[in-house]
């Protein structure tokens, strides 16, 4: 029974045994390695096995080597970097760089003036005058008066005058004309723009007034004021007054001069050209007007309006306004302040200084005036002629 059950488990180990044989024989099931010695080729065996494409190198890239172990067995390669193709290392930008834009301030609320009445002019406008329905404007860079209907803007007349007029004032029927560039004054028909006559004063004359039989006339270069005929030209006087005369304001028996360079209001008597006294006033004063027992002088360089009284020179106010005022208009309880470099106009209560309102206007405004109810301002930078809407 026990050689029977032996030779029964010989048997099938043979056949266990030649089964393997032939299975490895045909490439199937997994044959025990064996160690090959060193030096010696091992022979490769041929498959039939699927290929996976492999990506073709760039010129930059190198295609990495088997490097055989020692004991003849061969080890996974370790990818060599090339050094010109590299993974980009992500770079935060610094915070500081990139900044969430602040909103600007909501600019502060002013009455916009009414556009429909902007009327053009000629270039660099530099003084006016409004009669009735009717407004003259001097174009400094054209040498020209022009004269317009302001209903409607109807240009009436351009009127040649002589070089770089600045200044006007109106002589029913007639209107004065200042050219700084050649040292007149011409006198011409307001309507029609005919010349009736041009006369010689000082070096650079900047301001004119009327002072029936008269008209008083600032040379600025000169530093003197003058006292010329209406009826035929004749210089009356010629009277030095401060530094640099700019602006004048008269109301018989007084005329009173702002002179910008030394920052004083000169008093004179219009009879005699005697000097009555002089008033120190704000920085740069450019502009002068009567206001009943009041002088207000507009200080450019200091941006106010000073209200003095106009016969002693004490101060009564003085009010900040905005930046370079270039002049005033009264307007019964109220001012009215032109901001050259604010573009603008401040709308003033004159006996408390209380801001009424601001209007913006057109670039670089320099004159103004007012007719009844309506407020008209010329813009030198814009040229031209707008009334506001208040």
């Amino acid at each position: 029974m026990n050689k029977l059950y032996i030779v029964i488990v010989t048997c099938a180990i043979l056949l266990i045994a030649s089964i393997c044989t032939a299975g490895c024989e045909d490439g199937e099931g997994t044959p025990t390695p064996t160690s090959t010695p060193m030096g010696t080729e091992q022979p490769t065996a041929t498959h039939v096995s699927t290929i996976t494409p492999t990506a073709t190198p760039s010129a930059n890239q190198t295609t990495p080597t088997l490097t055989p172990t020692p004991g003849g067995n061969t080890t996974e390669p370790t990818p060599t970097p090339s050094g010109n193709i590299t993974e980009p290392t992500p770079t935060l930008t610094p915070a500081g760089n990139i900044t969430e834009p602040t909103p600007s301030p909501s600019p502060t609320a002013t009455k916009i003036p009414d556009a429909e009445v902007t009327f053009d002019v000629g270039s660099n406008p530099q003084a006016l005058v409004i009669s009735e329905n009717y407004a003259w404007v001097a174009n400094a860079d054209d040498d020209t008066v022009t004269m317009l209907h302001i209903g409607t803007g109807t240009i009436l007349g351009t009127y040649e005058v002589p070089d770089n007029p600045v200044a006007l004032a109106y002589d029913s029927p007639n209107m004065w004309v200042a050219s700084s560039g050649n040292g007149t004054v011409t006198m011409l028909n307001a309507n029609t723009g005919s010349i009736i006559d041009t006369y010689s004063v000082g070096n650079e004359p900047v301001a004119v007034v009327k002072d029936d039989p008269y008209v008083w006339v600032a040379n600025s270069g000169d530093d003197t004021v003058m006292k010329v005929k209406i009826s035929n030209g004749e210089v009356i006087g010629t009277y030095a007054v401060g530094d640099r005369p700019v602006a004048l304001a008269v109301e018989n028996p007084y005329l009173w001069v702002a002179n910008a360079d030394d920052n004083t209001v000169t008093i004179l008597n219009v009879n005699t050209g005697i000097i009555q006294g002089t008033f120190q006033v704000g920085t740069n004063p450019r502009a002068l007007v009567i206001d009943g027992s009041f002088l207000w002088v507009v200080n450019a360089g200091d941006d106010s309006v000073m209200m003095l009284n106009k016969n002693s020179g004490s101060k009564t106010a003085t009010y900040i306004v905005g930046r370079n005022p270039a002049t005033l208009a009264v307007d019964g309880q109220y001012i009215w302040v032109v901001n050259t470099d604010d573009d603008n106009v401040t709308h003033i209560k004159s006996n408390t200084g209380e801001i009424i309102n601001t209007y913006v206007v057109g670039d670089m405004p320099v004159d103004i005036s007012v007719n009844g109810t309506d407020v008209w301002v010329m813009n030198s930078g814009s040229d031209n002629l707008m009334k506001l809407n208040n």
